[in-house]
């Protein structure tokens, strides 16, 4: 279940989590996470790590965070998931067989 409450932990924000899944940025992701950041953190508008990778095409970046424990349901404030999200990927193909 995604964590509406995760807050900053040891230097690091919620929007320093997703900003860095977006990049692709494993090493902050990692770091992130042995800091006390739960793998299914999620912005202000429910948005996970996952959704932002996603539609970044970031396909190795969505495989790790499959791979921690994310939940690939998770849907933001308006419905929509990592699913929706891959859309707008460049390689959207390669995003939906990881989300689906």
């Amino acid at each position: 279940m995604a964590d509406r409450n995760a807050s900053g932990k040891n230097g690091f924000s919620v929007d320093d989590f997703m900003l860095a899944a977006q990049r692709g940025d494993r090493d902050t992701l990692e770091q992130a996470l042995k800091a006390g950041m739960k793998i299914d953190a999620i912005d202000p508008h429910g948005n996970s790590a996952l959704m932002y990778a996603a539609a970044a095409g970031q396909t190795k970046t969505c495989h790790w965070l499959i791979e921690q424990g994310i939940d690939k349901a998770t849907v933001n404030d308006w419905g929509l998931g990592a699913r929706e999200w891959s859309r707008w990927s460049s390689n959207a193909d390669d995003i939906r067989k990881l989300v689906y």
